[in-house]
């Protein structure tokens, strides 16, 4: 039985190495013409187990740095909660890792053994030839549209800015933080980089705000 995945980023690719596995025909297809790019992610141990069962566990100690136990501080410095590493581990049964999502993205590829077919965007008055079409294109997708026309794009009420910077932050300094209407943090990544995220409620979010957090 042949599968169409529309999307190629890491859910599509995912469900991709899964079903190869069950020893299904898989073919992906994405709008965009390569893959790599984007900022980082944290995956946390359970996630981590379900990609170590499709067997990635090389490519995860590779690619992850370790995420430290992160503490919460007010956007004054005062620390709100500070969790001890070794309970932080036993309550998630495992410690989660930082990813560069561009470089995990191009190594899923890499073991997926069907084609992937690059800038082919799925039209709407299109079908697939497959017995199964799995949408995994993201928040715009056309394949849950072609299900249902009525959904569309929700503001929720917050911007997020979210980049990776080459340096090396003090692991003291690592953590979250948060304030009225906003959250923000960094975390390590390999190659000497550091992840950094910013949540803000839309109505305070501009350039200068986002300065003042960082």
């Amino acid at each position: 039985m042949r599968i169409d995945v529309v999307g190629a980023g890491l859910a599509g690719l995912t469900f991709a190495l899964a079903a190869e596995r069950h020893g299904l025909e898989v073919e992906l297809r994405d709008e965009r013409p390569a893959l790599g790019g984007g900022a980082a992610l944290t995956l946390w141990p359970r996630a981590l187990d379900r990609l170590e069962g499709l067997g990635l566990a090389a490519v995860l100690d590779e690619l992850g740095e370790p995420a430290p136990t992160a503490s919460v501080r007010r956007p004054d410095g005062r620390v709100v909660q500070n969790p001890r590493p070794a309970a932080v581990e036993r309550a998630l049964s495992g410690v989660p890792r930082v990813f560069d999502r561009g470089d995990l993205q191009l190594a899923l590829a890499e073991r997926v053994r069907g084609p992937i077919r690059l800038g082919q965007a799925l039209l709407p008055d299109v079908d697939l030839p497959g017995a199964v079409v799995v949408g995994a294109d993201g928040w715009r997708s056309v394949v849950a549209r072609r299900l249902d026309h009525r959904l569309v794009e929700r503001p929720t009420g917050h911007v997020a800015y979210r980049g990776v910077v080459h340096g090396v932050v003090d692991p003291r300094e690592h953590g979250i933080v948060w304030g009225p209407g906003m959250e923000a943090g960094i975390a390590p990544m390999r190659g000497g980089r550091t992840y950094w995220f910013a949540t803000l409620l839309e109505s305070g979010a501009s350039v200068e705000r986002l300065l003042e957090v960082a």
